[in-house]
């Protein structure tokens, strides 16, 4: 089975690197960086209120280890997809040529980068100051419910319901 999953994973990979590219870096600036910064918002907040938990159970840091994994996939996920959009509609993207042809040009170029179209909507949907900020900040309805003083946290905390119930399980 395991010859058969590294086998489809080497096909994928050759399938799909001329289109994503093969070479990612961490915190790689793109246009999808509102996503990545959202995600990490979330992971923040579910490691506070899980944390004491998780780490008295799977031993010490062991929330950060996950969640920063979690943290660096989506970053080199948000860079794959801008990888693949720029060998389609960046300057020298496929599409591109065909809508250069066309007179159309103009079109594609709007698109990518920070200050493009879909790096606005991402900013403003997901970015500083929108209603998903909001809702995740430290005042916010998720925030508020996963801080240490929330519902979520104070039961998962060290002095919470399941955290002192770990704490005495575990002789700590």
């Amino acid at each position: 089975m395991a010859h058969a999953v590294d086998g489809l994973t080497d096909v994928l990979d050759d399938v799909l690197a001329p289109v994503l590219g093969t070479n990612f870096k961490p915190n790689n600036p793109n246009e999808f960086d509102p996503v990545d910064n959202t995600v990490v918002s979330v992971t923040h907040l579910l490691g506070g209120a899980l944390s004491p938990a998780l780490d008295g159970l799977l031993g010490a840091g062991a929330t950060n280890q996950i969640l920063g994994s979690l943290n660096q996939q989506v970053d080199y996920l948000t860079d794959a997809l801008h990888n693949g959009l720029e060998n389609l509609l960046g300057d020298k993207g496929i599409v591109t040529g065909l809508t250069g042809a066309l007179g159309l040009g103009g079109v594609t170029d709007q698109l990518l980068g920070k200050d493009g179209v879909v790096g606005d909507v991402l900013g403003n949907v997901l970015g500083d100051g929108s209603l998903v900020a909001g809702l995740l900040g430290d005042k916010g309805l998720v925030g508020g419910l996963l801080g240490q003083d929330g519902v979520v946290g104070g039961l998962l905390g060290d002095k919470g319901v399941v955290g002192g119930l770990l704490g005495e399980v575990l002789g700590q």
